[in-house]
């Protein structure tokens, strides 16, 4: 079917006569690859006879087959809504539904969703009920958990894919730089992205060894979530048409949903979301990657709204189309700034407190260098033989100027690191006031930010800590004899200013430690961008609606399903 037939195809279905059940209205949602026709009960989808390199709905042919997949794939998130593909027939000189004859195109039957009952409407009318956020993270980790991960090759071309589509963004948003968005940020974005991308790529790659590329939803967003009544949690609407954009990290996935939180002000419940989702599904590194994610789809939909102004309905939607574009280029650069910038974790506490453990599993996590007290001290103090006395900590190597010199040398290697661009893992006892006024310093001077980690265990953990170092060897030469005379000389620390101060009981596992450094990072950071972003912007903060076009039935065109994030 040409396109001129499929017009007068779908001109036809917005009469109520077409259909073979009764219907009193109908509304038309509409994007640059669909239609979608509203009849009260049912709701029926039409992909558009066309070919944009990335997708393909050119022939009848090719239509069925990806109406035959959306139903598939959907049935995955879904219960009782895909009802199949519906052939449409030219019988008696007219189009029929499910008629008699040869079919001139296909459609997806669904039963139609109450708008009241998804999660943007109920977001926007401040409806959601307290504990949804963790039964929708639940709902989503235990279908994660179901599809296993990709075959290894798959898995591998995630990367390269991401590349791809980071790169397509950029070139199909380039044409609005500056007529509409502002080159600057732009340019920082696409910097920092590419910059990632090259230096942490290992980070990608890991997780794809790891299992966690996967056959996902691919656009999981608040307007695509719905909660019913009777059937609970329905996710609609996943993408069908290029398996590159589907079979990609889970926590790119969960970042798109997370994105869309953040833009609508509601950053809390993206936190909660990925607090719930790392710690069930046993994934602390989710947070080493979800600030890159969150841009990427902040850039998705950027790119969809300038595209969107190609089309609009009406010259009335088009201020409301530039301005979610700006937002969403001005949320990007807020993500880029976050991953870009290099930052400082600092632990802290008395000894057997286990803060070189955790330190060393936050080091791995986010592959970023641990410099330890005592592996710098022995270097410093190489030639020096340590004198067995109970006094230790009082003289020696741990004396007053020889503290001063191993705090000055961890300080040194780590303002390297920081300066080649790294992130630093930094562990010490940092017991003395005059220490910490150093590390803030620093964080300060290079406008870093700087997270102290004080940790903390029962007395008797970490008395039972100090008498395994007995029997087994340790770079820290504290030992049980040390311990009281040290806890009374440590001075709390009062963190202020530009630090953030976490409390940690090291008495879980490391993983599980990290797991809780990293998630309330994450909220405190991503608290503070948004409400940073909020700031900037005039009225409540989040992305007003587009306006209704004049005249006619048809609803406004639907952003959502503007799927132009393809690889290129």
């Amino acid at each position: 079917m040409d396109n001129d037939h499929q017009k007068d195809l779908l001109q036809a279905m917005q009469s109520p006569s077409f259909y073979p059940h009764p219907v009193a209205d109908i509304q038309v949602c509409e994007t640059h690859i669909s239609k979608v026709f509203l009849t009260g009960q049912w709701a029926y989808k039409v992909k558009k006879a066309v070919d944009f390199g990335f997708l393909d709905f050119s022939s009848g042919a090719k239509r069925h087959h990806f109406c035959r997949r959306e139903c598939r794939l959907n049935r995955r998130l879904t219960r009782d809504i895909y009802h199949g593909v519906v052939p449409i027939t030219w019988t008696d000189g007219r189009y029929q539904m499910a008629g008699q004859g040869k079919p001139v195109d296909y459609a997806v039957k669904m039963r139609q969703l109450p708008a009241d009952k998804s999660l943007a409407y109920r977001l926007q009318q401040s409806e959601l009920e307290a504990g949804f956020i963790e039964e929708l993270a639940d709902y989503l980790t235990t279908f994660y958990t179901r599809q296993r991960p990709c075959p290894n090759e798959r898995a591998a071309a995630a990367y390269e894919n991401l590349l791809a589509a980071c790169e397509n963004n950029f070139q199909q948003t380039r044409p609005f730089v500056g007529p509409i968005l502002d080159p600057h940020l732009f340019a920082i974005i696409r910097s920092a992205m590419r910059a990632f991308l090259t230096r942490q790529g290992h980070l990608l790659r890991n997780r794809a060894d790891g299992g966690w590329v996967r056959d996902v939803h691919g656009d999981l967003r608040t307007c695509h979530i719905y909660a019913l009544p009777q059937s609970g949690i329905q996710v609609i609407d996943c993408i069908e048409f290029d398996d590159r954009l589907r079979q990609i990290d889970i926590v790119s996935d969960l970042a798109f949903l997370a994105m869309d939180f953040d833009a609508q002000g509601h950053s809390h419940l993206g936190s909660r979301l990925m607090a719930f989702y790392s710690c069930s599904a046993d994934d602390p590194g989710a947070y080493a990657v979800l600030p890159l994610y969150k841009c990427y789809r902040a850039m998705v939909r950027c790119k969809v709204n300038c595209l969107l102004l190609q089309s609009a309905a009406t010259s009335d939607a088009q201020p409301a189309i530039v301005d979610h574009a700006r937002r969403y280029l001005k949320l990007a650069y807020r993500y880029a700034v976050s991953f870009s910038r290099p930052k400082i974790w600092v632990f802290s506490g008395l000894p057997a407190s286990g803060k070189s453990t955790v330190a060393r599993s936050l080091s791995e996590t986010l592959a970023a260098p641990h410099f330890r007290s005592d592996a710098v001290r022995r270097r410093v103090f190489r030639s020096h033989r340590q004198p067995v006395h109970t006094g230790v900590f009082n003289g020696g190597i741990y004396g007053k100027i020889a503290k001063q010199r191993t705090y000055g040398r961890l300080l040194g290697v780590a303002q390297t690191a920081i300066d080649r661009g790294s992130s630093v893992v930094i562990d010490a006892t940092f017991n003395r006031p005059e220490y910490r006024r150093e590390i803030k310093r620093l964080a300060r001077d290079r406008h870093l930010r700087l997270t102290f980690i004080e940790c903390r265990a029962p007395l008797d953990v970490m008395q039972a800590r100090l008498r395994k170092r007995q029997q087994q060897p340790s770079l820290s030469q504290a030992r049980l004899q040390d311990f009281e005379a040290f806890r009374k000389n440590f001075v709390p620390l009062g963190i202020g200013g530009m630090t953030a101060h976490m409390v940690l009981d090291t008495t879980s596992s490391p993983e599980e430690c990290v797991r809780r450094i990293l998630a309330e990072d994450h909220r405190v950071s991503t608290a503070s961008m948004v409400s940073s972003l909020q700031g900037n912007e005039t009225g409540q903060g989040r992305m007003a609606p587009i306006p209704k076009p004049k005249g006619g039935r048809h609803v406004p065109i639907d952003i959502s399903r503007h799927r132009s994030h393809q690889p290129a």
